[in-house]
């Protein structure tokens, strides 16, 4: 299937929707691996919020309060006293940071996992793109099958009037993990934090139905933590349902949304 490309006003540039190139790789890596990890809105932030109101933290909080309180007590003068006091509020404090540090640790190692993991290294081996037979656009990859991968990007034309682009955002589409042939994954979907609000992500899934359409794909689904706050809503407003809410680690629910491509009104 050939592709249009779809164009939405920016304030200062233009976006636009294309496949997937050999090199957005990296791009599309540090574009992944910033949009989970940097920024009020992103799902690190968020389970660090997350883990400052757990029962872990309540814990820390009463012990390091237990602390000053016998400290300040009136009779906290003798040496044990002190002790005791110094005691609750290191073991408080220190257990505290401990916490988020290895929660912080574990998140990137996810991250990284992620990034480092097949479908992120070899787009076009796991995605189905291979290169276009059209002489007019070498370097292009497209389709051979249901799976897909594309990208958003800004372009703005410069003072000495070349055109300028950068890689904002991006979404992939992949059958292997469905059964049957009906049902695809969306995948890696992410949106740079400075370009957010700009309806980059609804062009990105508004592209992908279009592809499912095409392809005879009729259920596109999904999963995701509690954590990813922004995208849990961002999803919902763009016709996906939560099917099912589970608990691997016992502190973070993962989600399964999925979509009909036929009820889809984007």
């Amino acid at each position: 299937m050939e592709m249009s490309h779809k164009t939405t006003s920016a304030s200062t540039s233009s976006i636009r929707i294309r496949y997937y190139k050999p090199a957005d790789g990296e791009h599309v890596r540090e574009l992944f691996k910033t949009s989970l990890s940097v920024g009020a809105d992103s799902p690190l932030h968020h389970l660090f919020r997350h883990e400052l109101k757990s029962s872990r933290a309540f814990i820390s909080y009463v012990a390091v309060f237990l602390g000053i309180a016998t400290a300040l007590a009136p009779k906290a003068r003798q040496p044990i006293q002190l002790l005791t006091a110094a005691a609750f509020v290191i073991i408080g404090s220190t257990s505290f940071i401990s916490h988020l540090l290895y929660t912080y640790g574990a998140f990137m190692a996810f991250v990284n996992g992620s990034i480092g993991g097949p479908d992120m290294q070899d787009v076009p081996r796991i995605y189905g793109m291979v290169p276009t037979t059209d002489p007019a656009k070498s370097g292009t990859l497209v389709p051979c099958g249901k799976n897909a991968f594309w990208v958003a990007e800004t372009c703005v034309i410069g003072a000495s009037g070349d055109l300028q682009t950068e890689v904002v955002g991006c979404i992939g589409l992949d059958i292997n993990s469905s059964p049957g042939d009906t049902s695809a994954e969306l995948r890696r979907l992410a949106v740079s934090s400075s370009c957010r609000g700009q309806g980059i992500a609804r062009t990105l899934v508004r592209e992908l139905v279009a592809h499912t359409r095409a392809t005879g794909i009729e259920t596109v689904w999904l999963r995701t933590s509690s954590s990813n706050v922004g995208a849990l809503a961002a999803y919902r407003k763009l016709g996906f349902q939560v099917e099912r809410a589970y608990d691997p680690f016992k502190n973070l629910d993962t989600h399964v949304l999925t979509m009909e491509v036929e009820n889809c009104t984007l």
